[in-house]
């Protein structure tokens, strides 16, 4: 089921598609094999777990099965792209591919424990808003879950779907309001143990995590009331995620030593950790670094971080966004630092990073990074758009002419590109070409900027009946927009006079 992009370019249609660039045919070959190698334990198990997700599908007419969305693929110019259609499944399809893998698993001994996933949809290919196709497509799959639960003896149904949909917002939810928070998770999965093993679950355990939790969420001081109330026991935990909220409150109490004792507590030689919880592990290592005995292990922790991080890029972006969140700006500088040296080819990351490091008055720097970037893709037009918005902070209009007419290419309904386009070449004295620009803008879409801006054009240029043609046009679609109003209504005066 691999498909191939471009030369040497390859990806795997039934895996989930990767953030970063496509591979080439002996890694993915090679990843296909571990899949196999995993799914092979399914059937070793004594028991398995099954999350539904979602019933928005698509078919591919030459291997005769449903594959994983990729954009790549989706994009493709040539005929190949049209091999597949999307599908909305049924009730009834899901249920019968839930059947038939549930009569593959049951052998009379192994048991099934099946849920509904509540994370929710955040794009949609049918013509519904997101939020109903996400409610239909949970409500078809709870259903199935329900019934085959009901129907078959080895099967049950356990409702992680319920727990997070009936719990208040901030305890549940990441900022993107789609995917649930890993804290939340262990408290559901504590749900899960203590169902099946009663008695296993110490009562401390879950209050832990439930703190770990509001720290989450920023609920700090309901958090700090329950870290006090737990006391002693704490430093009995092993769980890194009750060590990291402790930490966290403690740095918010601007007690940095009981925040060290609790980074100490957190299990640095776990590879998951790194891979799962990047943000963690940062926390720690920054700490640490402060301690002038403790940074040799800091700097390891950072080391890690760098290497898995070159190899996953997706790990800086939540590094990022966890910085960003948090309002330090220190951290924000040190992943932009370990980015720039591990010098990733990820442009949503880079495009993201550069916005930020502007923002932070590293302008210079971002087009450097930008730049890197472009030469591995040239036509990206996160890539473009970026570079041209730099050179303008800097004010280098002339040399963002380039950029922008090659965004306008690539991108040919972007009214932005064509709109900055004309407006740079007004300001470096290349007034005759930008007509072309604002014509294919009005090509997109028409809109009273782009009309006031032609009007000015064509008056600088000495046509000015087109240019008072265009000026009541304009003023005629702002519907009493001010700034479009101050652009037209001289030209209109002048007309008059």
């Amino acid at each position: 089921m691999l498909i191939e992009l471009g030369e040497g370019q390859w990806t795997d249609l039934w895996s989930r598609p990767l953030k970063g660039p496509p591979v080439d045919r002996e890694q993915a070959v090679a990843s296909r094999t571990a899949l196999y190698e995993h799914f092979k334990d399914a059937f070793e198990a004594d028991v398995v777990i099954i999350t539904l997700g979602l019933i928005e599908a698509w078919w591919d007419e030459v291997s005769r099965s449903y594959v994983e969305f990729d954009t790549p693929w989706a994009r493709r110019p040539d005929r190949d792209r049209f091999r597949f259609r999307f599908e909305r499944l049924s009730f009834e399809r899901c249920r019968d591919y839930v059947e038939r893998t549930l009569q593959l698993l049951l052998d009379g001994t192994r048991r099934v424990l099946i849920t509904t996933s509540p994370v929710v949809m955040a794009r949609t290919f049918t013509s519904d808003d997101v939020i109903v196709a996400n409610s239909q497509s949970k409500s078809v799959l709870r259903a199935v879950a329900g019934e085959l639960s009901e129907k078959y003896e080895g099967v049950d149904y356990f409702p992680s779907f319920e727990i997070a949909m009936l719990t208040r917002r901030p305890e549940v939810w990441e900022d993107d309001l789609t995917h649930v928070q890993p804290n939340f998770i262990a408290r559901i999965m504590q749900h899960v143990t203590n169902a099946y093993v009663p008695g296993s679950v110490h009562p401390d355990a879950r209050t832990m995590l439930q703190m770990a939790n509001l720290v989450e969420a920023q609920q700090f001081d309901e958090a700090q009331r329950l870290y006090d109330l737990l006391g002693e026991a704490l430093w009995g935990c092993a769980d890194p995620a009750v060590h990291i909220a402790d930490t966290r409150l403690a740095l918010r109490k601007a007690n940095r030593e009981l925040a060290l004792r609790h980074a100490l507590c957190v299990d640095r030689a776990d590879d998951l950790l790194y891979a799962n919880h990047a943000e963690w592990m940062f926390v720690v290592a920054r700490l640490l670094g402060q301690s002038p005995e403790h940074r040799e292990l800091a700097a390891g922790i950072s080391g890690r971080l760098l290497n898995i991080g070159s190899e996953r890029p997706d790990l800086f972006t939540r590094l990022l966004i966890d910085r960003q969140r948090a309002g330090d700006e220190e951290g924000v500088c040190e992943v932009v630092a370990m980015v720039r040296k591990a010098d990733v080819d990820h442009p949503v990351l880079i495009h993201k990073l550069a916005a930020k490091m502007h923002e932070l008055g590293q302008t210079r720097e971002a087009l450097e990074m930008v730049d890197r970037q472009l030469a591995r893709t040239p036509d990206n037009g996160l890539m473009l758009a970026r570079r041209a918005r730099l050179l303008l902070a800097l004010d280098r209009p002339r040399e963002a002419v380039e950029p922008l007419r090659r965004l306008a290419e690539v991108e040919p309904d972007n009214g932005w590109a064509f709109l900055t386009l004309a407006r740079s070449l007004m300001k470096v004295g290349r007034a005759a070409e930008a007509p072309e620009a604002v014509d294919s803008l009005l090509r997109v879409a028409v809109n009273a900027q782009a009309l006031a801006l032609k009007a000015r054009l064509l008056t600088r240029l000495g046509r000015s009946q087109e240019a008072l043609a265009t000026a009541r046009h304009a003023q005629a679609a702002a519907q009493g927009d001010a700034a479009v109003l101050r652009e037209v209504l001289p030209l209109l005066a002048g007309a008059t006079m």
